[in-house]
């Protein structure tokens, strides 16, 4: 795995959280898309999407607990982080199993 997720920030940290749970129905739809590129520049999502990509499911948990550590140590970090979740979640207009596990996940990780 590539260290250079050590550099971002909080933002991009949400960006790649949110990427995370649009893409556990392996499937990035075009309101998840757009949303996402709302945050970021098309060249931050790019790199945010080939990071998620080269990296196995291990690793990009493991990302994701090393940010928690490092940035979601108040209920308001932790609040935004949910927040954004759920706006990718309900981006597309359904709830579905893989969308519902994540929830319950992340719940689990942030906890």
């Amino acid at each position: 795995m590539n260290d250079i997720y050590k550099t971002w920030d909080f933002e991009k940290f949400i960006t790649f959280i949110m990427y995370h749970v649009a893409m556990v129905d392996f499937n990035l739809a075009p309101e998840e898309k757009s949303l996402l590129l709302k945050r970021v520049s098309v060249e931050e999502f790019n790199d945010i999407r080939l990071f998620h990509k080269k990296n196995s499911d291990y690793e990009n948990i493991q990302t994701i607990l090393y940010f928690k550590d490092k940035f979601c140590q108040t209920t308001e970090a932790v609040d935004k982080v949910y927040d954004a979740m759920n706006a990718v979640i309900f981006a597309d207009g359904e709830f579905n199993m893989y969308e519902r596990n994540i929830k319950r996940a992340f719940q689990m990780l942030l906890a």
